[in-house]
């Protein structure tokens, strides 16, 4: 296809018209040839079947009679057709009865065996360059023998040969003549097509366009000039209505490069302004970076005084009640005894007698005294270990200070943990508290695996959810308060801490919003704790979610965390 590409046009056309007129020619023969080969066998096989008829119903009486020699005798008749190369007749038993071959099968008896008279088949065969005609010998239905014809083809391929000479000839005849015709007309339609080439050359040499195609047709030829003339008539407008263009574009560059003079001081003016902005933006932005850094150190201060603020309250109520029992403290009791001892020791009553026989106030006095002493050591007992709850409750305090710090500068330590010990300690911080108020705790623990995670961050949020339950049921102050405590394994990956309690609920419309920061519903709150723990519980690599069916119905807070926690590189 490239090659055809390249041609002329002139070249193009006389091959297309050349190749076209062989392609019919050829299809015309091949259909010729094909006719005539299926004819001549036909017309074979028919004279072929009518000649092998003839000599069996002319060897119907020599088969009867079982006369040899008469049958040698008509097949004899049929060595007057060339084409035939022997004829065999066979008896009712399929055995040879006579033959006859002609001499040039005679010289090649190898080449074609006798044939079979079992596996004859009545009918026409063609073979490889011989055709064989096996006809039945019937006298009134009866079948007496067979007669064997075998025909050479040669003729049919020679009438071939010569029709295949005949369609050459022809063919190259008729390309000669196609070829002819077509240099002829190919000039009709080639050189108007060159001489518009012509006049398309000669317009791009000169570059001018005011040249028109001279020539007057009425077919496509005669449009495409005219549609060609045209086109050059708009070109010729267009040209000049640029050069009007170009030359009015001139005087607006002209113009415009002043404006633009103008316009670029003003811009330096500006850019000088931007600069001066820039510098001033820069200032605020150093100090936006100072004042997000105090209130990022505000946030975790805040954290801090919110977690010791909790177990602050512990540390209240353990005070207080070392304060209860030193201002009702059996001193007082003791410093009426003394009185009383003196009282006794001014009496004029003898040591002596006094001993052997002593006063109902005495043994009183004594039983009293014993009294005042079992209650002060259960006093000291309960102040012991108050002192040591409050001991405790300032060491968790530094804890959280460390902890605290400790987050400020670095993520936390991942340890093995027991989330069973870890509510156990979240518990002790308030055990005095939920006593006081008569919270009980119910525990439901169920199998799962050990945790790897920063424990303290799970206590922090543990001990906000347990203070949050507590203060919830003290605002309801219902009559069977109770929190519940819950851990379920979710899917071997996953474990489940809940924290649910029976005090006055969340409302529906502050479900969402309940762990936004700065959000609360307390009046002494600030909305700080809830939020730290949903983000403790997302930096974990976990979730913090509550449930609760609406005012007075309770609330659960749910705290999932993944059994290894994996930090951040």
């Amino acid at each position: 296809m490239q090659i055809f590409s390249r041609l002329p046009i002139r070249a193009k056309l006389i091959l297309l018209i050349t190749v076209t007129a062989a392609s019919a020619l050829c299809i015309a023969s091949a259909a010729f040839i094909v006719t005539d080969i299926l004819a001549s066998r036909t017309a074979l096989g028919n004279q072929l079947e009518v000649l092998s008829q003839v000599v069996a119903d002319n060897s119907i009486a020599a088969v009867t009679f079982d006369d040899h020699e008469t049958a040698s005798d008509v097949l004899k008749t049929v060595s007057r057709e060339p084409a035939v190369l022997r004829a065999c007749i066979f008896d009712r038993s399929n055995s040879m009865f006579a033959i006859h071959e002609s001499p040039a099968l005679v010289d090649n008896a190898s080449s074609l065996p006798l044939p079979n008279g079992v596996l004859l088949t009545i009918g026409t065969v063609f073979r490889k360059g011989y055709v064989e005609q096996i006809t039945e010998i019937r006298d009134a239905d009866e079948p007496l023998g067979t007669v064997y014809l075998l025909a050479s083809a040669d003729g049919l391929k020679q009438r071939i040969l010569s029709n295949l000479k005949l369609v050459g000839f022809t063919l190259i005849a008729a390309l000669v003549v196609a070829l002819l015709i077509a240099t002829s007309f190919e000039k009709l339609i080639s050189r108007p097509i060159v001489k518009l080439a012509q006049v398309a050359n000669e317009i791009s040499l000169r570059d001018d366009y005011s040249v028109r195609v001279v020539e007057s047709r009425d077919d496509e030829i005669g449009e495409l000039y005219t549609a060609f003339n045209n086109m050059l008539v708009q070109i010729e407008s267009n040209r000049d209505e640029l050069r009007k263009a170009h030359s009015h574009l001139e005087d607006r560059v002209h113009e415009r490069t002043f404006q633009l003079t103008q316009a670029n001081k003003h811009l330096k003016l500006e850019i000088e302004e931007k600069a001066m902005a820039q510098r001033e933006l820069e200032r605020v932005q150093c100090e936006l970076i100072d004042t997000a850094r105090r209130a990022g150190m505000a946030d975790v201060a805040t954290g801090v005084l919110h977690n010791v603020g909790n177990v602050l309250n512990s540390v209240n109520v353990s005070a207080g009640m070392i304060l209860e029992r030193v201002r009702y403290s059996p001193s007082v009791s003791l410093e009426r005894s003394a009185h009383l001892l003196r009282d006794t020791a001014s009496d004029s009553i003898p040591t002596a007698e006094l001993m052997s026989n002593p006063p109902d106030r005495m043994l009183k006095l004594a039983d009293f005294l014993q009294g005042i002493a079992k209650k002060c050591d259960a006093e000291n007992t309960e102040v012991r270990q108050e002192v040591d709850r409050l001991v405790s409750n300032i060491d968790h305090i530094k804890k959280i200070v460390a902890s605290q710090q400790s987050f400020a500068k670095s993520s936390g330590i991942v340890t093995k943990i027991q989330l069973e010990h870890v509510f156990e300690d979240a518990l002790e911080l308030h055990d005095v508290s939920l006593a006081r108020h008569g919270i009980d705790v119910t525990r439901i623990f169920a199998a799962h695996k050990p945790l790897y995670s920063d424990q303290h961050r799970i206590l922090q949020i543990l001990v906000n959810l347990v203070f949050n339950a507590k203060q919830a049921i003290e605002e309801l102050a219902g009559d069977s308060p109770r929190i519940t405590l819950r851990i379920n394994d979710i899917d071997g990956e996953r474990v489940s801490v809940q924290v649910s309690d029976t005090g006055v609920g969340v409302r529906p419309e502050n479900l969402k919003k309940i762990f936004s920061y700065g959000f609360t519903t307390k009046a002494q709150g600030h909305g700080f704790g809830l939020h730290a723990c949903a983000l403790a519980a997302y930096e974990l690599g976990g979730s913090l979610s509550v449930k609760s069916q609406g005012e007075g119905l309770g609330a659960t807070f749910t705290l999932v965390l993944p059994y290894q926690y994996k930090q951040e590189a």
